[in-house]
């Protein structure tokens, strides 16, 4: 089906990965925060940081997706195909901070050594 009549099945089911995706990802962050935060791992506090930014971009694609679905109107007479293009622009922008702030917090740990437990962090990156 063109899309100006509405999803395909193909995007459909595109939707329907992008959110079991989301979910997964979701879990996934909160389980190697926690476990970031237990064995004092900046690396594994960081990845789920990473994580949680897929996640949110997974989101945002989504919703790009749902959107550019919609049919063109009087003002946007193209229809709203530009809308996962700007999500990728905001995915890149909101990338761009995490790295600021990941290499903030990489510098601290560089100044103020900490010890890590292995052990947690090898078991998450098994699991991851």
């Amino acid at each position: 089906m063109c899309s100006t009549h509405g999803p395909g099945l193909s995007e459909l089911k595109t939707n329907n990965r992008l959110k079991y995706a989301t979910a997964l990802n979701c879990i996934f962050v909160v389980l190697e925060f926690a476990a970031g935060v237990l064995s004092g791992s900046l690396a594994l506090v960081t990845d789920s940081v990473h994580n949680a930014v897929d996640s949110l971009t997974l989101a945002l694609a989504f919703l790009a997706s749902w959107v550019s679905q919609k049919p063109a109107d009087k003002l946007r007479t193209y229809g709203y195909h530009r809308a996962k293009v700007l999500m990728a622009l905001m995915n890149a922008i909101i990338l761009v901070f995490v790295l600021i702030g990941i290499g903030y917090f990489a510098f601290q740990r560089f100044a103020n050594p900490m010890p890590v437990d292995g052990a947690i962090v090898a078991i998450t990156g098994a699991i991851g």
